[in-house]
């Protein structure tokens, strides 16, 4: 199979029916809120200064939702259903704020301490959860030029922003799949070879976090690797001490990101991600990732000494 990035032109023939899929998940979204009022979230949110909606771009807050038996089964839970809405709002206007490198951090810091963790791809079969826009592969493959993976999924629990994925960062062989990673993964065991998960496990309450890394744990083969990032624990923390969060209910808060979006985040400490993690099997390492100068020129909101760390990666692997 050859897999090449086509640049920024929208494919012909998508990997997969994204519109009509996105159609189909829009619909049955509103039929889960449908004795859910917007405007009355809004000012009930308001009233109550949780700050969950901030704007027409902003959070849900967590009122009772109408779950169907299947969602019932698997406890996806309303602030999931509220995340994909949310990603589904603001995914162009993301995309244009965070663009071909995922925003000052990653471009300056993490998309490299990533990228150096990962020995090759010739052969492997690589899944990425949480794609966003689809930046993050095609850097993959011109770091590795030359290599070829067996297999490349990307997957992202918003069908817009794999839209966007396939419309400016196109790779010919790929496999795009709206996926959900508080739900069963739609794999074999031992799958694949590595998985990347930058800056999504933080987004995730405790219980979803749990099921998603025993899945992880669960398709990648023995020796495979996941490489995960979230926002470092005491940065989050410090935010939280400044007031900078606003309760997203659940165990989740909102914290500010560009444009004046905000971004979904669990205050949850390093000890917390570690007995996850090392629960589902996985040898873990862990390093702190600072801010450089240019991060903190260009992000010059971001109120953070670089003797902090503002990012933190995680090595994961399965035993042999």
């Amino acid at each position: 199979m050859r897999f090449c990035h086509a640049g920024h032109k929208k494919a012909q023939k998508p990997i997969v029916p994204l519109k009509a899929m996105r159609y189909t998940r829009q619909a049955q979204l509103s039929a889960r809120l449908s004795t859910y009022s917007l405007s009355e979230n809004l000012n009930a949110c308001a009233s109550r200064g949780s700050g969950a909606v901030p704007s027409n771009e902003g959070w849900f807050s967590h009122k009772t939702l109408a779950l169907s038996p299947a969602e019932v089964r698997v406890q996806k839970g309303k602030e999931t259903i509220a995340r994909t809405i949310y990603y589904d709002q603001i995914a162009k206007k993301w995309h244009r704020l965070t663009g071909y490198h995922g925003g000052p951090f990653k471009r300056y810091v993490l998309n490299d301490r990533i990228l150096q963790q990962i020995p090759g791809i010739a052969g492997n079969a690589i899944l990425e959860l949480g794609a966003g826009n689809g930046y993050f592969v095609p850097m993959l493959l011109r770091r590795f030029s030359g290599q070829l993976p067996s297999r490349l999924v990307i997957t992202d629990q918003s069908s817009e922003q794999l839209d966007i994925a396939q419309s400016n960062f196109f790779i010919d062989g790929a496999e795009y799949e709206i996926l959900d990673v508080s739900d069963p993964f739609p794999f074999p065991d031992q799958s694949f070879h590595l998985i990347l998960a930058s800056m999504l496990f933080n987004e995730l309450i405790t219980r979803n976090l749990e099921q998603a890394l025993k899945e992880c744990s669960r398709v990648l083969a023995k020796g495979g690797q996941l490489i995960a990032a979230v926002p470092h624990p005491d940065f989050v923390h410090s935010l939280s001490k400044k007031g900078a969060l606003t309760d997203f209910g659940h165990g989740l808060f909102a914290m500010p990101g560009a444009g004046g979006l905000r971004l979904p985040v669990s205050r949850r400490p390093l000890v917390t991600y570690l007995k996850a993690m090392q629960d589902s099997g996985f040898i873990v390492e862990t390093e702190d990732l600072y801010p450089d100068e240019k991060t903190l020129n260009e992000k010059s909101g971001l109120t953070i000494s670089a003797r902090k760390p503002l990012g933190l990666l995680f090595k994961c692997s399965l035993p042999e």
